[in-house]
């Protein structure tokens, strides 16, 4: 007891002022208490810090066990990644209603309103209403004005489809039929020089120049020479020129007076022609699809008529003609 009081001053200084050795032993058995209450503490510690160590290592072992990302191949020499452009779903969205915005809507005689795809044609306007329909109708009156079907709808215009029974039909199938008679007169006389055909009233008629002087007789051989042609069925097609290029054309194939027509045309016209076949002539239109329209015609009459219509020109011949769409109505 004495080496251990002793021990115990050694490593308490200060023990001095206690009383006796009683209080000694006291504190000592107070301080291995409190030591043994550490070492407790401490064996806690010790086993949370083996938790947290084995939690550490499991942890490693998972990122270990993970793939690890493959570097970036180098791309070969002169080869350049396209990234296809991720297009926005409001410019989709956009796209769309520019395109509905494309349509045209044209207003019909009864007040109703049609829409159709901008760049839509008369006639495919007009197939799109009614097959049945589309294979009567000869032109169109459009805003008024007698109208090709060849031509674009425009937007918010009114338009009325034409059959034979309107007169603006009656007038595009009369014209075609002029210009008929024009290629069936070129075909039989080559060297005549054509001037105007125009549809009229009750039919057409076509000015030429030839040296030819035409009889009664002529009218049969231009007519056989026509129903050849409208049997042929030659689609009829309309074409644009500049002027410039116009009045090359023409003088190529020494139709002077189509030339001069040309001349007294705008610097900045554009030209219409419309031709069937090997023929094509000067023209602002309409006229119907194809020369199997023209099912029932006749030449009626030969004239003299002064180019313009002034005395001081030259001496044409006139052909006089009509036309129906049934052989039935030119026999009543």
């Amino acid at each position: 007891k004495d080496d251990f009081s002793q021990a115990v001053n050694e490593l308490m200084p200060g023990e001095d002022n206690l009383e006796d050795g009683a209080a000694n032993e006291d504190l000592v058995v107070n301080t291995l208490e409190n030591e043994v209450d550490v070492e407790s503490e401490l064996s806690k510690l010790d086993g949370l810090l083996e938790q947290v160590t084995s939690q550490t290592a499991k942890q490693q072992t998972s990122v270990q066990n993970q793939p690890v990302p493959s570097a970036p191949q180098p791309k070969p020499a002169g080869e350049t990644k396209i990234e296809q452009p991720v297009i926005p779903e409001n410019h989709v969205k956009n796209t769309q209603e520019e395109r509905k915005m494309a349509d045209v809507k044209i207003i019909l005689p009864d007040g109703s309103a049609k829409e159709y795809a901008a760049g839509t044609t008369l006639g495919e306007a007009v197939k799109q209403l009614s097959n049945s329909l589309a294979k009567k109708v000869l032109a169109a009156n459009v805003n008024g004005e007698l109208t090709d079907l060849r031509e674009e709808l425009v937007d918010g215009s009114e338009v009325a489809f034409l059959t034979f029974e309107e007169d603006g039909g009656k007038h595009t199938l009369r014209h075609t039929a002029s210009h008929i008679l024009a290629q069936a007169v070129k075909r039989l006389w080559p060297e005549a020089k054509l001037a105007i055909g125009p549809a009229i009233d009750k039919g057409f008629y076509y000015d030429i120049d030839m040296e030819h002087t035409l009889t009664p007789e002529d009218l049969g051989k231009i007519e056989k020479e026509m129903s050849r042609i409208v049997k042929e069925n030659l689609p009829i097609t309309k074409s644009v020129m500049s002027r410039q290029e116009a009045i090359e054309f023409f003088k190529s194939k020494n139709e002077d007076y189509k030339v001069e027509l040309i001349q007294d045309l705008p610097e900045d016209a554009v030209i219409s022609c419309y031709s069937q076949g090997d023929f094509i002539d000067l023209c602002a239109g309409p006229h119907v699809a194809s020369t199997g329209k023209v099912k029932a015609f006749k030449l009626q009459s030969i004239a003299g008529a002064y180019w313009r219509g002034d005395e001081k020109n030259k001496m044409l011949q006139r052909i006089y003609g009509t036309a129906f769409e049934k052989k039935e109505e030119l026999d009543a």
